[in-house]
């Protein structure tokens, strides 16, 4: 008898903690994405000597491509384009010119330049190649 009261009395003082439960969940076109694109000479390379590196990235977020639908239908995104400089870009303007390829540069100007929105992810397309000289 005194176990069930005082499990009575524990589960009434659980009660008026108020416990709840929070989920948070993605609201669509409120989240931002960031699309690094490198805009290197590297990207220019045929690897299989019939498309250059900078096609196979247009195969995912040029005019047509299914990936970049799915990203603009559920985010709000935002292209850059990146070599030895970050920039807001068209993805369809890449011009694989630049000499260096500073991955940590674009993600340090990518930070900065959404600070304070609600930054959902962000997607990286390069060769890897980087030679900025930056640790």
């Amino acid at each position: 008898m005194a176990t069930s009261r005082v499990a009575l009395f524990a589960l009434l003082g659980f009660c008026l903690l108020r416990p709840s439960l929070s989920i948070s969940s993605l609201i669509e076109q409120r989240g931002y994405v960031a699309v690094l694109i490198d805009d290197s000479r590297s990207m220019s390379v045929k690897d299989d000597g019939q498309r250059t590196r900078a096609d196979l990235a247009g195969e995912w977020v040029g005019a047509s491509a299914e990936v970049r639908k799915r990203l603009e239908d559920r985010f709000r995104v935002r292209y850059y384009r990146f070599a030895e400089n970050a920039e807001q870009a068209n993805p369809d303007s890449l011009r694989q010119s630049g000499n260096v390829s500073d991955i940590g540069g674009a993600l340090s100007h990518v930070a900065a330049d959404m600070n304070g929105l609600p930054l959902a992810g962000v997607v990286l397309i390069s060769d890897g190649a980087d030679n900025s000289q930056r640790d």
